[in-house]
């Protein structure tokens, strides 16, 4: 029986498959924080595809950066609601550092949820408010209607009385 050591990997090979995870979204290296902020164990993140994290357009929005990061746009940036290890969905804001080589894009991903959600939470108030003013507004013209048909009566009351006035009492 012969053995044989086993063939070492062609750079080649290696390359084609890291270009191909890529383009796909697959995360090569993670810190800590960002394993936390994704709710998973560091190791289970090597070689995932960051988009399996995703839902619905969320995914066409990280697409979109990868490609825009890849392309070496400067600083690429995307809002998108990460499905993580926690209970509830995190939003991240992705800040890419444009890629030198169109291969790796270096990215940042910064949990954004307190502040996504005090801006929607501002934003139905807001909606709220202008809901309210508009039904104020239409209260407010009704009110006005009523005070000028009010100062139409009155107007109309004291011509009445002046004309009588001016003619003098009945029989003089």
């Amino acid at each position: 029986m012969t053995w044989f050591p086993p063939k070492p990997p062609d750079p080649a090979d290696w390359r084609r498959k890291a270009e191909q995870q890529l383009r796909r979204g697959d995360i090569l290296e993670v810190n800590l924080a960002g394993a936390n902020l994704l709710g998973v164990d560091r190791d289970s993140l090597v070689n995932r595809r960051f988009a399996s994290f995703l839902r619905g357009a969320d995914l066409a929005v990280f697409t979109d950066f990868l490609q825009k990061g890849l392309a070496n746009q400067d600083h690429p940036s995307c809002e998108v609601a990460v499905e993580s290890g926690h209970s509830a969905p995190v939003w991240v804001c992705l800040q890419g550092a444009g890629s030198a080589d169109g291969k790796v894009l270096p990215l940042a991903a910064l949990d954004i949820t307190r502040h996504r959600l005090a801006r929607e939470r501002l934003e139905r108030l807001n909606r709220e408010l202008e809901g309210r003013a508009g039904f104020h507004a239409a209260q407010l013209e009704g009110l006005c209607g009523d005070l000028e048909a009010i100062r139409h009566a009155v107007d109309t009351t004291l011509e009445r009385t002046r004309r009588a006035l001016d003619q003098g009492p009945p029989g003089i």
